[in-house]
């Protein structure tokens, strides 16, 4: 069953994304940085923050 949100708040309130931004927290879990709702679409959209330092070439 697909949800839809009327509003952000509604996004962040859900289990799933509460639990992602607690683990965010953790050395070794790739960061929840943003979540974004289309309305038009209804469509979430999960932005993660990744480091890699092999793929740093130093510049």
């Amino acid at each position: 069953m697909k949800n839809h949100f009327e509003s952000i708040d509604q996004v962040n309130n859900l289990r799933e994304i509460q639990a992602l931004r607690r683990l965010s927290l953790q050395p070794h879990v790739i960061k929840l940085e943003e979540v974004l709702h289309d309305q038009q679409s209804d469509r979430l959209t999960l932005v993660f923050v990744c480091h890699l330092p092999e793929l740093d070439n130093g510049s």
